[in-house]
């Protein structure tokens, strides 16, 4: 084919591949009949040029990158283009993936809007989910726990993090549910309080007591809850330490020691019982 077909056929302009061709990240094709004969290996390799490049990645870095995959043994030419054109659909999968959260995400903060509720980041059913609480409790300090938690979340919520299932599985929580949650929460601000010179009972046994009963909450209360988690559990989360980061981010939002103690001691346990129901 003609530099102008291959250009249709990629999505790109005559100018770009040319352009591409000048520094060296396209071959040039050999002559047939006085012209340019673009074959499908320069159709592949164009278009996975331009999905890298839409994905942000400078033409320095797609070189090396396409450099070192040349570098690889190939026993069979004919993978080449077979390779980019998969790299390229997977790459669109994930783009049209993103932009399916992206809409998710713009859909609720339009039911906030339309609701005359502040906005947020956070998926609508999370949204929901915190406000059930806050309105089941009038605490103070479990109140101050639980929106700094909440503004945890909305950050995580902003890198993408946040996968839909939570918010499937908060809510599906009945209100005894809801009001066991808020007693956790009034247990753990209370911890944060206990060197402050207000009546306190031990911290030590607060802590362990806490620690036990937020295990059998997740054990024999609430197993279903971790099955339906563990069902649709997304890929990022199965990844080894995933859910030590998500611990680590916590403890940084509660730097009292007797609550990072619950917090660095719940989450092994947690994650020991997730691979044993696995």
């Amino acid at each position: 084919m003609r530099i102008k077909q291959c250009a249709e056929v990629a999505g790109t302009t005559v100018r770009t591949i040319r352009y591409y061709h000048q520094i060296g990240l396209v071959p040039v094709p050999d002559e047939r009949r006085g012209r340019r004969d673009y074959q499908l290996t320069h159709v592949a390799r164009v278009m996975r040029i331009r999905w890298l490049a839409e994905a942000g990645i400078d033409l320095a870095t797609i070189a090396e990158l396409l450099d070192a995959e040349a570098t690889e043994p190939h026993t069979d030419p004919t993978t080449h283009p077979v390779r980019d054109l998969r790299a390229t659909a997977d790459g669109i999968r994930e783009r049209i993936a993103e932009l399916q959260s992206q809409e998710r995400r713009i859909q609720t903060l339009i039911a906030m809007a339309e609701r005359g509720e502040e906005l947020s980041a956070l998926p609508l059913p999370v949204h929901d989910f915190y406000s059930r609480v806050e309105q089941a409790t009038s605490d103070p300090r479990a109140l101050r726990v639980l929106r700094r938690e909440r503004d945890l979340a909305e950050l995580i919520a902003l890198r993408g993090a946040l996968p839909d299932v939570f918010g499937e599985l908060l809510a599906a929580m009945d209100e005894a549910a809801i009001e066991r949650i808020v007693s956790f929460y009034v247990r753990f601000a209370a911890l944060g309080e206990a060197g402050s010179g207000a009546p306190q009972p031990d911290p030590s046994a607060a802590v362990d007591d806490l620690i036990d009963d937020l295990e059998h909450w997740w054990v024999h209360e609430e197993p279903e809850l971790v099955d339906a988690f563990l069902e649709r559990m997304p890929a990022w989360l199965r990844r080894p330490g995933s859910l030590d980061v998500l611990g680590r981010l916590a403890r940084q939002a509660y730097p009292d020691p007797r609550q990072d103690d619950v917090i660095r001691r719940t989450m092994p346990r947690f994650i020991r019982y997730l691979q044993e129901r696995r």
